[in-house]
């Protein structure tokens, strides 16, 4: 029996509530049966272990503030959220760590990028101090930042650069870490431009064993889901580009990638 993992989606997303049921079963007939939540806040958390309670075996949990959510809490939530957070990793529960991460885009001010850096940090360090389960890293534009951290740690590490969007040079640079870089299935649309240009060419240059492969459902929809929430048999059709640029089987890509997705999360 096929099962292909999702390496990273939301499916405790509150847009998703009516549509779970639905898309877990039309997923399973496509062989999707396992999914790596990423997190966002405490209420998300919490989510988390409704639906995997709900389904056993089925979703991966994390926990991490990430970037987004720090940007907009306010600093009393933000402190109270740490706290939990560190409650939660001290418990030794299985669970990997993450979102974490910086996002620099241009609509985040310079306040909120200064609030990022002083999250990631945090949660940094208390990854380093119990380093257990495995990372998810959300990095925009930020890569040379994040690299420049994490290189100076010697606490070996496992986990994923979620929605990869980086140089083949930085790309070899996470894995130098021991990090696999995870593709979402955005990259399934025929975009073009010279940012689109560049990470195509990083992925046919990537090995076999570098990548792992994600939805990022409900957003990141391929071009023929415009302006719909992203579901997730659209892990097919990104296989199946990525194995077209890549000259391989897309079903032994899916296979390569739930292998290396299910080690590091199940």
């Amino acid at each position: 029996m096929k099962s292909y993992v999702d390496a990273h989606c939301h499916f405790q997303d509150p847009r998703v509530d009516d549509a779970r049921e639905a898309w877990l079963k039309a997923a399973a007939d496509q062989g999707i049966r396992q999914f790596v939540f990423g997190a966002y806040g405490p209420d998300d958390w919490e989510f988390q272990q409704v639906i995997s309670d709900r389904y056993p075996g089925v979703f991966a949990q994390s926990r991490g503030l990430h970037p987004w959510w720090v940007s907009q809490a306010s600093d009393d939530e933000a402190k109270r959220a740490f706290e939990k957070l560190e409650q939660e990793w001290k418990a030794d529960h299985r669970f990997a760590f993450g979102e974490l991460g910086l996002d620099f885009l241009s609509r985040f001010s310079a306040d909120e990028r200064t609030r990022q850096v002083q999250f990631f940090e945090a949660q940094w360090a208390l990854y380093q101090k119990y380093p257990r389960g495995s990372l998810i890293l959300h990095v925009v534009d930020a890569h040379d930042e994040i690299l420049e951290r994490l290189t100076k740690t010697g606490v070996p590490l496992r986990g994923i650069v979620h929605s990869f969007s980086g140089n083949l040079e930085q790309a070899r640079a996470y894995r130098s870490l021991g990090l696999h870089l995870s593709i979402s299935g955005g990259i399934a649309s025929r975009k073009t431009g010279k940012a689109f240009r560049k990470l195509k060419e990083t992925v046919v240059s990537l090995k076999p064993s570098d990548f792992v492969l994600e939805t990022d459902l409900p957003d990141q929809p391929p071009e023929d889901l415009k302006g719909e929430l992203n579901r997730p048999e659209s892990l097919i059709r990104l296989a199946e580009r990525i194995g077209e640029w890549r000259g391989e089987d897309p079903q032994l890509v899916l296979e390569r990638s739930s292998q290396i997705a299910r080690e590091l999360f199940f």
